[in-house]
């Protein structure tokens, strides 16, 4: 029985080993460790790795039991259906890692893209308030060339923003903190009104910053700031009642806290 039980076990990993990426999945519940599915079976736990980019996968002990050489084989086609995940949604990170590493990328803005590296490519501008300090005007424009904003409040790539790359930093950055998956705000969602604290820690994690009981994804706020820098450059009126601030919903309290958070102060319009 049990060698019967080995026969069928090989004859699945042979599967899993030559079977299309579309048999694959992430596994990240929340409150949960992430792991690799296939088939809707869990196959590995992730932990911690060398990098944020590189967890290390632990195959299932059914699979070990098989021997090192399926096992090797195992986790050799896990990681390079993860990578294949990582080049669909995480481009911006693969992007600054390989830049982090090349000899003609100036020290300063290496350090600085280490950082936003281990970050999972979204950072407060706060936290990184003393590498910026360290970067010139033309070495941020290397930074923006890779596509990323350096916002009034944070740093980010648009990119990482939508929900798959959302799915992937969250579930990479629990496996190398070794904490469980945080839950994810609802895809698409500009504004939310969250109130659980591992909501709004995944909130956060995933884009978006609190004001007060709102939580705002953090690409609007840009243009919300972009957009007062313009009618001042315009002498124009800029409020809650401007159509695009209109179009999102917000409150006059809350328009007037995201505005003084990004540095602007209300002014009385001249008679």
């Amino acid at each position: 029985a049990e060698r019967r039980l080995g026969k069928m076990l090989t004859v699945k990993a042979e599967e899993l080993i030559a079977a299309p990426d579309g048999d694959f999945a992430l596994s990240a519940a929340p409150g949960d460790m992430p792991g690799l599915m296939w088939r809707e079976e869990k196959v590995a736990i992730l932990h911690p790795g060398s990098a944020l980019l590189h967890p290390e996968v632990r195959v299932d002990k059914a699979i070990i039991t098989l021997g090192q050489d399926i096992a090797n084989r195992v986790t050799a086609r896990l990681n390079a259906w993860m990578q294949a995940q990582h080049e669909r949604h995480l481009a911006p990170l693969l992007k600054i890692a390989e830049m982090a590493t090349q000899e003609d990328t100036p020290a300063v803005v290496r350090a600085l893209l280490i950082q936003l590296g281990d970050a999972g490519g979204i950072i407060a501008r706060v936290d990184l308030d003393d590498a910026l300090n360290r970067v010139d005007k033309d070495q941020r424009q290397i930074i923006r060339k890779a596509g990323f904003t350096i916002g009034v409040l944070d740093i980010f790539h648009h990119a990482l923003l939508k929900p798959g790359a959302a799915l992937w930093r969250l579930a990479l950055i629990a496996v190398q903190r070794g904490k469980p998956m945080l839950p994810l705000p609802q895809a698409g969602a500009v504004v939310l009104s969250l109130k659980e604290r591992e909501e709004l820690m995944g909130a956060a994690r995933a884009g978006y910053r609190s004001f007060g009981d709102t939580q705002l994804r953090i690409d609007m706020i840009e243009r919300i700031a972009r957009g007062g820098h313009e009618a001042i450059a315009k002498n124009e009126r800029y409020d809650a009642a401007s159509p695009f601030i209109v179009s999102l919903g917000l409150s006059e309290p809350l328009f007037n806290q995201i505005m003084r958070g990004a540095g602007f102060r209300p002014v009385t319009a001249k008679p």
